[in-house]
């Protein structure tokens, strides 16, 4: 069986988490945390641009495209962070996201009331530079 690389779906196409990709996140510094951090949130935000089905009060009548929104704590276990505080993984997720919003890559667009969890916008590395 031939290797193919890891595939995620934005806007129901296929578009390869290859080389290419991983070049152009390498050559903006990133380091290996934050370029899995990215991968997980671009793999996890909304594909496309929908009506929000409960909360739409709170947090607008529509789920953005590249809409990501999860608890900080629960991100930070995935990433094996669980022997941390519940503040300290909390602290682990805002610092490494940091980088990814001083690149443009995301935007906080809603924070909680007690800082655990936050929405972001995620984009595509490939749409933010070859526009440039």
């Amino acid at each position: 069986m031939p290797s193919e690389p890891h595939l995620f779906t934005l806007e129901r196409n296929w578009h390869p988490v290859g080389l290419e990709f991983m070049a152009e996140c390498r050559q903006l510094g990133m380091s290996p945390l934050v370029f899995q951090l990215y991968v997980y949130m671009l793999i996890r935000s909304s594909p496309n641009t929908r009506k929000r089905a409960k909360n739409g009060h709170i947090y607008g009548g529509e789920i953005v495209k590249g809409e990501f929104f999860e608890n900080k704590d629960a991100v930070a276990t995935f990433f094996g962070k669980q022997k941390l505080s519940k503040k300290g993984r909390i602290n682990w997720f805002m610092t490494t996201v940091k980088p990814l919003i001083r690149l443009g890559l995301a935007k906080k667009i809603v924070s909680g009331k007690r800082g655990f969890n936050a929405a972001y916008i995620v984009y595509d590395i490939r749409e933010v530079y070859t526009s440039k």
